[in-house]
Formats: structure tokens, C-alpha cells, sequence
């Protein structure tokens, strides 16, 4: 496993000499790096993630594309991983991806994190999609369609349903998932968003301690579903979502809801709320309210990000955060 660990990072750092003679792929990366305060037991600085990436067609064929990501975070240790690794082929009204990936399912899971308003995505993303246990990464095939225009969206997929970055596939049962969505354009800089997502599989002795804490392994039906909606208004944008998740009759769901306003073109508030009701009994489901505010100093390639929040009891957390895109 450290073997291919190093081979992968080497292999990503050297496409940064090559990039420039090549006319078929691009790479970047970014890092985010942290000053935080959790509760009166942590502070101190960290990496919050580094990831680096390369993309492009295959030569001789612009209908075929790539993707190879890394990414340098914190899991008890320092720890450098593979996220995504796929291919796509691209046709007139979308495309059909196979590979190492994220299955659709949730608005926010499909933000990139560096574009993000808020330091974190919300507990009830991070915590019940699909493939929460593997980096939102699963293995699988996925084809995304663009309809009317591009208004109407529909990305189905079927996945091993045990996660990514696994030596060997240790189940007969797959991975369904379905999202459509609507974008409707009220007005100039004034759009509506909505959408719905759903995913289906037959767990095997799988790992949701992220949902059902330090427990046995879960074994039985996992059915999810999700609403979404975003509201552009000029420079107010309002975004909400809602999963819930049933596991043979044990229910789990949460939502969050963030409104943002840029009042300058670098200068923007945030205020948000949230809340996750899990199966463990250790945590504390109250609500959480934060705020927050975000400067970019190079658009998002150099962004600074300032945050806090509490659950009105002994829970409390404060964020400043550099991001750095590398090329």
C-alpha cells in the first residue's frame, strides 16, 4: 500500500513538468490551511486538506476525458489517498462516467469544497450520503444528462456500494442512486434551484459508524433520499437541504439551510444552520448556528474564510482558514 502511495504521488507530480508541452491535460491543487478552536479541549493549527489533480481528453479523441485526484488529509495521521480516478465519455446531452467517483446525491456534495461559503460542509452531508465512509467516493459507472437546455438535470448511477480505495469488493449487492434536478431563471441574476435525490442497496456487514457510532457492522435494507433548493437573488443566495435515511424501520435525517450575501465583489457573510439526528446515542443532536465571513483576495484562488458557531450548550467551534490554489 506505500508503495502505491508514493507511485501515485509521484505520478501526479510530474505531469507539473510536463503540463506545459501538453495541449490535451491540465493539473492544479489547492491547500487549506486552518487555525481552529473546538469546544475548550482543542486548538491549534492543521492542514485541512491538500489535494492535487490532473484532467483532460484522451489524445486523438476529444470525446473521451479524464480525471486523477489525490488528496493529503488528517485521519488520525497524515494520510495521502486516491479519490477520484475515471473516465468519461461525453456526448451531446451529457456524458457517462466509469470509475473510482462520487455518486450524485445532494447539492452540496457536488459544490467543490474550495467554492464553497462555508468552512465545512454541513454534518448532514458529511455524515449520510452514499459513500460518507470513503470521502464520498465509490466505484461504479454514472451517466448525467442535460436536458432542455440545460434546465433539467438527471445523473443515475449503479456502484459497488462499499466504498473507495478498497483492495477487493466483498459483496453480490450494488448501489443504486438517482438525482433530478430543475434550474428556473426567475429574472437577470435571478435563478430558482430544486431538486431530489435517492439511492438504494442491501448492506452486508457494512461500516456506518458515522451514522450508528462504534456499533456492530450494519446488515439489511439502506434507503435515502434527499430534497434541495437554492434561491439566487443578485447578490442573496439562500441554499437548503434535507436527507433522511431509513435502515429497516431506523430513522436518521438532518438538514441545513445557509444564506449568503456578497456585499462587495470580495467581501461576503454567512449565516447557517443545522442539525443531524443520527442512531448514536453519544452525540449531541442539537441544532447548530454559525456565521461567518469570507474574504478573496484572488478570487478563490487566494480566499481567506472566518467562522464560528455553537449548539447553545458547552459545543462550540471557531475556524480561520487560508485557501491556496497552486497553479
Amino acid at each position: 500500500m506505500k508503495l502505491i502511495k508514493k507511485l501515485m504521488i509521484l505520478f501526479l507530480l510530474s505531469t507539473v513538468a510536463f503540463s506545459q508541452e501538453s495541449h490535451n491535460f491540465e493539473w492544479n491543487g489547492y491547500g487549506q490551511f486552518r487555525l481552529y478552536k473546538i469546544n475548550n479541549l482543542s486548538e491549534g493549527f492543521m492542514i485541512r486538506r491538500a489535494k492535487l489533480w490532473i484532467k483532460g481528453s484522451v489524445p486523438t479523441s476529444e470525446k473521451f476525458s479524464y480525471k486523477v485526484m489525490g488528496i493529503f488529509t488528517y485521519n488520525h495521521s497524515g494520510y495521502f489517498g486516491l479519490l477520484d480516478a475515471y473516465g468519461n465519455y461525453i456526448f451531446k446531452n451529457g456524458y457517462f462516467r466509469f470509475g473510482q467517483q462520487i455518486p450524485e446525491f445532494s447539492l452540496q456534495r457536488e459544490q467543490p469544497d474550495w467554492k464553497i461559503p462555508v468552512t465545512e460542509r454541513a454534518s448532514v452531508i458529511n455524515r449520510m450520503i452514499p459513500a460518507a465512509q470513503s470521502f464520498a467516493r465509490d466505484l461504479g459507472l454514472q451517466v448525467h444528462l442535460n436536458l432542455m437546455n440545460n434546465y433539467w438535470q438527471i445523473a443515475g448511477g449503479v456502484f459497488n456500494g462499499d466504498g473507495a480505495n478498497l483492495k477487493s469488493h466483498s459483496s453480490a449487492n450494488f448501489l443504486y442512486s438517482v438525482r433530478s434536478s430543475i434550474k428556473i431563471n426567475l429574472a437577470k441574476n435571478y435563478t430558482w434551484h430544486i431538486g431530489a435525490s435517492a439511492m438504494y442497496r442491501y448492506a452486508d456487514r457494512y461500516d456506518f459508524s458515522l451514522i450508528f457510532g462504534k456499533n456492530d457492522l450494519y446488515s439489511g435494507n439502506d434507503f435515502r433520499y434527499g430534497i434541495e433548493t437554492l434561491l439566487r437573488l443578485n447578490r442573496f443566495e439562500i441554499q437548503a437541504e434535507y436527507i433522511s435515511a431509513n435502515f429497516d424501520g431506523q430513522i436518521a435525517y438532518g438538514y441545513y439551510l445557509h444564506a449568503n450575501y456578497n456585499f462587495t465583489n470580495t467581501d461576503q457573510f454567512v449565516l447557517s444552520t443545522e442539525q443531524l439526528v443520527d442512531l448514536n446515542e453519544a452525540t449531541i443532536d442539537d441544532p447548530w448556528l454559525k456565521t461567518g465571513y469570507n474574504h478573496l483576495f484572488a478570487e478563490h484562488n487566494v480566499k481567506l474564510m472566518v467562522s464560528g458557531g455553537t449548539q447553545f450548550n458547552d459545543n462550540y467551534s471557531l475556524t480561520t482558514q487560508i485557501q491556496l490554489f497552486f497553479n
